[in-house]
């Protein structure tokens, strides 16, 4: 188990079992930004057995710690991002990737009485590649 995660989850309360450990490390290496689905099924192709509601709750937990957070680029498509620090994200229309996109978190000029715990933000369009393709077709 490495170090600095055990460390991280102890920061924030979290346990650290060796499945919380895997979970939090696919979590963090992978670019996709995966759905609980996608990481019980990379888990089970590493050999890791643990069941469908482990990943479910550990992300939950995660997401409750605020160690990851959600990326919802569809109204019924849950993801997940172990990035830190506020930036945006953009969907392709055509094959559903998902990037991260560096950018200022945006405010409002004048919020009044709100408190604004979150912002989410996500673009749409072609990735590099569909644009390639589409312009041979």
């Amino acid at each position: 188990m490495s170090s600095r995660t055990v460390e991280l989850l102890r920061k924030h309360g979290i346990s650290p079992s060796s499945q919380r450990v895997h979970i939090y490390h696919y979590l963090t290496a992978s670019k996709e930004h995966p759905t609980v689905d996608d990481i019980y099924a990379e888990l089970q192709k590493d050999g890791h057995l643990f069941s469908r509601a482990t990943v479910y709750n550990t992300v939950n937990l995660f997401l409750e710690k605020g160690i990851i957070h959600t990326v919802q680029a569809e109204p019924h498509e849950m993801r997940f991002d172990a990035s830190p620090g506020f930036h945006a994200h953009f969907k392709c229309e055509s094959c559903g990737l998902i990037l991260d996109i560096p950018m200022q978190e945006p405010r409002p000029d004048d919020i009044g009485n709100l408190k604004i715990s979150r912002t989410n933000v996500v673009f749409s369009g072609l990735c590099g590649e569909c644009q390639k393709t589409e312009h041979k077709e």
